[in-house]
């Protein structure tokens, strides 16, 4: 390790292994599949007993080799690696990989900190397969992983929290490794700082169901160990981005991954336009082509598990593009009004697929909101959603909502949410509450008597429906209370025309690193 020319750092290392000299210098580009038996957690085991040493790997490879090169932010390295191409949401790419990797940033930022150009590039004969599950909250920290034997370092962990009706993609929050999450690779299993609940909290004035809320999902992307006959090629792929003064932002992005029966090909294009960073319009098209990998979908953590199998197709292209944008108020001073505005629309073929959508049938999905404070203690929220497929399928919903806040301890909220379901397959089935409209208005009342008493009630009925949906009264009490300094509890209870729905949860903190829940 040193530097060349006082400009470059080398980082180089190579371990023949224990070969007979004539094999010795072979297959130097090889995986070894042994590799991780020599890697030790430090924080799990102790090479040296007695002592609090630690050992550090500044050489990661899984191979006979490794080399990097890099000067200032920039590098070329063969070894292991996980590929970062972000910037785009349709050709995110987060594998765990071993072959060649290069990074280029230029060295001039743009005023918000942003390389005003950089690349990057990987290409690897994987040997591994990528797979991505998706887990619905279970209210639990424990999750089970598909596949086992998991390639160490290679998970990419989120939290996404949905939209009910439409199924888009409110809040994606990625988790960290040790601070947010732990995984034992070998049996395949994550366990959760803190448990996932089903739904989001409710904090507006109407709900659907018992207990309302975003839905919350976890999402695991891994790299495991497929069989020998399904890794025979090589994946390969790229992104290229630059700022034109630091306003506007273009982007390109490929990918070819031939890996066993993916034989998958995309690329897109990409625009951001920004005044700040809360005021922006993004556009972007992707085109892929190809089967790709399908996902596996849970609703009880991962005890049972239903594959959704691949939509793309090796004769045919599918594309797909969206634009998104928001406008923070107070970056247009002559509108003379704080708050914010936003709004999205996508459009997805048939048979696009990428490591996060398998779509069936053509769809398109576009909504809007708003948050506008309409005096100190006055705002008003705004938002609509509406999905539609070429097989009839709809779903949309509109909400306004009111919330004043009468002073440092009470706060009343008034709204009003209207819905419309129309799910053509589900009426020929013969199945009800899939057909119809649906008015509701309900409000809510909360006490916060300190940061650890809050208590609220809330009341919500159908003013007007037509078909077969159902109503949506529902009456409910709940309150969030610390006990003592390290025992907290939450419960809640309400009523309606579907049943009886409640909640209720304990939590013990004994210390700073332990956390215990019921």
């Amino acid at each position: 390790r040193g530097k060349i020319k006082g400009k470059f750092l080398l980082t180089a290392a190579g371990d023949t292994g224990e070969n007979e000299i004539k094999h010795l210098f072979k297959d130097l580009d090889a995986r070894d599949p042994k590799e991780f038996l020599r890697r030790i957690d430090p924080d799990k085991y102790y090479p040296v007993y007695g002592d609090d040493s630690k050992s550090v790997d500044d050489a990661p490879t899984s191979g006979k080799f490794y080399v990097r090169l890099e000067r200032g932010d920039s590098h070329v390295m063969w070894g292991n690696y996980k590929t970062k191409i972000s910037g785009t949401r349709y050709l995110q790419v987060d594998r765990g990989l071993y072959g060649g990797n290069m990074v280029l940033r230029s060295p001039g930022n743009t005023s918000f900190g942003e390389p005003r150009f950089q690349a990057t590039a990987f290409g690897a004969q994987p040997e591994t397969l990528p797979q991505r599950d998706e887990y619905r909250g279970t209210g639990g920290s424990a999750y089970f992983l598909k596949r086992q034997k998991i390639i160490e370092g290679s998970e990419t962990l989120h939290v996404e929290y949905r939209d009910p009706i439409t199924g888009h993609v409110i809040e994606r929050r990625a988790l960290a490794y040790g601070e947010d999450y732990s995984i034992d690779y070998l049996q395949g299993v994550v366990i959760l700082s803190k448990p996932l609940p089903s739904s989001t909290a409710v904090s507006g004035p109407v709900r659907d169901g018992a207990l309302g809320g975003y839905a919350t999902y976890f999402i695991a992307q891994y790299e495991y160990k497929g069989r020998a006959d399904e890794m025979d090629d090589y994946a390969y792929g790229g992104r290229a981005e630059a700022w034109l003064r630091n306003s506007v932002r273009v982007g390109v992005t490929g990918i070819s991954d031939q890996t066993g029966t993916a034989d998958y090909r995309a690329y897109g294009a990409d625009i951001r336009i920004r005044r700040s960073e809360n005021s922006y319009l993004d556009a972007e098209f992707a085109r892929t082509k190809g089967p790709g990998f399908g996902l596996s979908n849970s609703t009880d953590g991962g005890l049972t598990t239903s594959d959704t199998a691949t939509t793309g197709r090796s004769d045919k292209a599918s594309q797909a593009w969206a634009i998104r944008g928001q406008m923070d108020l107070k970056d247009f001073k002559r509108l003379g009004f704080p708050g914010t505005l936003g709004g999205y629309y996508e459009s997805k073929d048939a048979g696009f697929t990428s490591l996060t959508d398998q779509i069936r049938v053509n769809e398109r999905i576009w909504g809007a909101h708003a948050e506008l404070p309409l005096t100190s203690t006055l705002d008003l929220d705004l938002s609509y959603d509406d999905y539609r497929n070429d097989e009839g399928r709809r779903k949309s919903e509109a909400e306004v909502a009111v919330s004043w806040e009468y002073d440092a301890y009470w706060k009343a909220a008034f709204g009003v949410s209207y819905s419309k379901l129309y799910s053509p397959t589900s009426v020929a089935a013969g199945k009800s509450g899939y057909n119809g409209t649906r008015l509701d208005a309900g409000v809510r009342v909360d006490y916060r008597e300190s940061e650890d008493y809050l208590y609220y009630g809330f009341a919500q009925a159908t003013v007007d429906k037509k078909g077969d949906v159902k109503k949506n009264d529902r009456y409910g009490v709940g309150a969030e209370v610390r006990l003592t300094e390290k025992i907290g509890a939450q419960g809640e209870v309400s009523w309606g025309p579907t049943g009886l729905g409640g909640l209720a949860g304990l939590t013990y903190d004994p210390t700073a690193e332990d956390h215990y829940y019921l």
